[in-house]
């Protein structure tokens, strides 16, 4: 309606960030659970979140915070793959299940899907 008021921006208080690149989205295993899970929902859906297994990269399109028990294993391990829970990953400080997954030139699967599929075992290793 033309009623707002407008308030020029003050530029002394103005930032600058560097360009966000694909790269940007590369899941680092060694973060927490939480700073993981927070990467997944700001690169979704561009730059996207990824990580590799056997070379090949997968898209985590949904993830969340792990209820499972973490267990003494290295960071981006598999710790328990379950039809509710989907693939749960060793991470810094506990583990996060990846929901929805997207190997490189697939369709989009539940995680649990992707783990029948590519008989992923307890102990296998993201990088």
């Amino acid at each position: 309606a033309g009623r707002a008021m407008r308030v020029p921006q003050d530029s002394t208080h103005a930032t600058y960030t560097r360009k966000i690149e694909k790269s940007f989205g590369q899941i680092d295993w060694t973060q927490s659970a939480a700073q993981i899970h927070r990467k997944v929902s700001a690169c979704t859906p561009w730059p996207s979140a990824f990580t590799f297994f056997n070379g090949v990269r997968i898209k985590i399109l949904k993830a969340q915070i792990s209820t499972n028990q973490s267990i003494k294993t290295s960071h981006g391990s598999i710790i328990s793959s379950d039809l509710q829970r989907g693939i749960s990953v060793q991470t810094k400080d506990g583990a996060l299940d990846l929901l929805e997954v997207q190997r490189e030139g697939r369709k989009p699967v539940f995680g649990y899907d992707f783990a029948q599929g590519e008989r992923l075992k307890i102990g296998s290793k993201f990088e």
